[in-house]
């Protein structure tokens, strides 16, 4: 099992985020209960002070190993880190004995509550600690041992820890503003499930776990690759809003955005309307405003009822199931339109007669059990990068936010910007953008770095879309890098894209 050290260390330099996750679940399953606080606690982060300055550390190993300053920094200045370095030179004790989190801590608090005993603090960890645990503990008396988990992956750990449903945790956490660093882990989940038997599940039992409050899988239908559609096909229109899943269980009700979790006191009238439903059951439907700028969720197709598997039903029985869940008229709660092809169109003239406005259409026959999606044909535009911020997602992997832009007219140099693309780790340029920024970084205002208009790439995207909160007047749908292009190729112009289309600004 790696020790606390070691997991800050590994988790640090992993890129990838379920890695991540693993790398923090399989320690919490396996760290001695009473650890478990002290660990979630230093999760759960805070940029802590330095305790001692680099001087005191270097005049203090000086003293501890015998040896010259200037011998000292000659060694800090090889390594390249002085944490990492005075830790070398300090070597390993004589057995390696496991250190917890717990004792490193309160080493560290010793440090700042009796400064003045700091050479018998720090000759005493030199003796005893590992190399790994004396790199933490340097780096954390410098103020340079900062980690922060995103509390949503905290809290989805903890769930798993302890068998519980996230949706339920999600909720309790929010509402009682619960401070990691205070609390005692086993003794809030006491209280809020005071009926459950709280018993830490291994690796094993957690990967075979099922947890009924949270989504399946955000997959998309498969692709309508014909060129004809015809005579008869339905289809479904989907308005500007947001993919959501409902999950009706004994244990709550949790509804879920494709971006993320949707709390209670957000839109408590869809709540309310929903607590009308008495069996369990997952429900697909699309989450969008109405006049009002109220939440309303429009459903079009079901997965489960009481317990039983739809998926292998025709979409006429689901649809029938659905509508027999909701007989009441629900202002918050309806059902999206069936639509019908009144005579055989091939894939252009259906996009131009019911594209323009609607992001997603699913095509499907009734008697059938699959919805297909339409997509227009992929389209493509030259543009040129101007801005970026670096950030990290909830499940802890790093991204770049990318802004591109055009001329507003052909070989202009006042630029618009047209997409904003999120990279990550994983994609194939994210090295080469990130060395890029690190190089040419020419302006600052807060996470948002500019840069020169030199790093041109081909963006592939589907539609072209009208929207008054869009500067330009239109958004890109489904916008990504297709390639790097050179620096010599020309850019398109903002005129060029509204001729694709022919919108009007």
């Amino acid at each position: 099992m790696l020790s606390f050290s070691k997991l800050i260390q590994e988790y640090k330099e992993e890129s990838d985020s379920s890695q991540k996750r693993y790398l923090l679940t399989s320690f919490l399953s396996r760290c001695p209960l009473e650890e478990l606080n002290n660990a979630l606690s230093f999760l759960s982060g805070k940029k802590e002070k330095a305790i001692l300055g680099e001087k005191e550390l270097e005049g203090f190993v000086s003293e501890y190993l015998d040896q010259p300053l200037w011998m000292i920094r000659s060694s800090i200045e090889e390594v390249g880190d002085l944490s990492e370095a005075i830790s070398l030179l300090t070597g390993n004790p004589s057995p390696i004995v496991e250190i917890q989190i717990g004792v490193i801590l309160e080493k560290a608090n010793q440090l700042i509550n009796l400064k003045e005993n700091a050479r018998e603090v720090l000759f005493s960890i030199w003796k005893t600690f590992p190399i790994a645990e004396k790199n933490f503990f340097h780096k954390l008396l410098l103020g340079k041992q900062n980690i922060k988990i995103h509390e949503t992956l905290l809290i989805e750990i903890v769930a798993d820890l302890f068998d519980l449903e996230t949706g339920i945790l999600f909720e309790k956490f929010r509402d009682s503003k619960i401070n990691w660093k205070t609390i005692s882990i086993l003794q809030i989940l006491s209280s809020w499930f005071p009926n459950r038997k709280l018993e830490r599940l291994d690796e094993v039992s957690i990967s075979k776990r099922i947890d009924p409050s949270l989504p399946k899988k955000w997959h998309s239908p498969s692709l309508f690759l014909k060129n004809q559609i015809l005579k008869g096909t339905h289809f479904l229109l989907f308005p500007n809003g947001i993919s959501t899943q409902a999950i009706l269980h004994s244990s709550g009700l949790f509804l879920w955005k494709k971006n993320g979790f949707l709390y209670e006191n957000e839109c408590p009238s869809l709540f309310r309307e929903f607590s009308s439903v008495k069996e369990n059951a997952h429900i697909l439907g699309w989450l969008e405003k109405n006049k009002g700028g109220e939440d309303i969720f429009v459903y079009y197709d079901i997965l489960e009822y009481k317990g039983e598997d739809l998926t292998f039903k025709s979409i006429k029985e689901r649809r029938k199931i659905l509508d027999s869940i909701f007989v009441s008229d629900l202002p918050s709660i309806r059902a999206m339109e069936w639509e019908m092809v009144s005579e055989a169109l091939d894939s252009q003239e259906f996009q131009k007669r019911f594209l323009k406005e609607y992001r997603n259409v699913y095509l499907f026959h009734p008697e059938e059990n699959e919805f297909l999606e339409f997509k227009t044909p992929e389209q493509t535009v030259r543009a040129v990068l101007l801005y970026g911020r670096k950030a990290m997602s909830n499940e802890g992997s790093t991204f770049w936010e990318l802004s591109f832009g055009v001329p507003s007219k052909n070989g202009g140099d006042v630029f618009q910007t047209l997409a904003r693309i999120s990279i990550d780790s994983k994609h194939s340029l994210f090295l080469e953008i990130d060395s890029f920024f690190k190089e040419n970084t020419i302006e600052k205002k807060g996470p948002i770095r500019g840069v020169p208009t030199i790093w041109k790439a081909e963006l592939s995207f589907h539609k072209i879309l009208p929207s008054k909160r869009h500067k330009i007047g239109f958004l890109l749908e489904d916008v990504k890098i297709r390639r790097k292009v050179s620096s010599e190729e020309p850019l398109d112009s903002l005129d060029s894209l509204l001729n694709l289309r022919d919108i009007k600004m």
